[in-house]
């Protein structure tokens, strides 16, 4: 008789815009104004169109001061018929301002505790986040005041981050 002997199933370290702990957090909800799909849990977002009720992805003239927060992860979104889940125009969803947060990192990103807090904001890694100011895709960032990384690379491109 055989029996199994390995399991190998494991959550994942941070689940991009998840949130960290249970620290006191503080979220707002906004409108996305990006098109279908663009816009991720975990990304940063900045002030939209209409302030204080959209939000968007960077620009490359987006500045530190139109920072809005992350995109928080929500079990109220669903896979469409392609398994594909989407975010798309219109849709509200919560964006963190202050609290703990898994946050998208670039792929060259390996962020350590304390580690300053950079958004990218331009190109395909507009959203992301790295912990210098130049990405080494040259992408250019700005500098996320009041904010730092508190931990290293989770499963996959994520880290948490902390928004004071």
């Amino acid at each position: 008789m055989s029996a199994q002997t390995n399991y190998s199933y494991s959550s994942d370290v941070g689940v991009a815009g998840g949130i960290y702990d249970l620290s006191p957090y503080a979220i707002d909800a906004r409108r996305n104004e990006c098109e279908d799909g663009v816009l991720k849990y975990g990304c940063g977002v900045v002030v939209g169109t209409e302030k204080g009720n959209q939000i968007k992805l960077p620009t490359a003239t987006s500045v530190a001061a139109d920072f809005e927060g992350i995109v928080v992860h929500s079990h109220t979104k669903e896979l469409d018929m392609k398994g594909v889940l989407s975010l798309n125009n219109g849709v509200v969803v919560g964006v963190m301002k202050k609290g703990r947060i898994w946050a998208r990192i670039a792929d060259e990103v390996t962020p350590a505790y304390n580690d300053a807090l950079y958004l990218i904001i331009e190109g395909d890694n507009a959203g992301l986040f790295t912990n210098t100011a130049s990405s080494t895709s040259g992408s250019k960032t700005v500098a996320i005041a009041n904010a730092k990384f508190i931990g290293g690379k989770g499963t996959g491109n994520v880290a948490p981050v902390l928004l004071a």
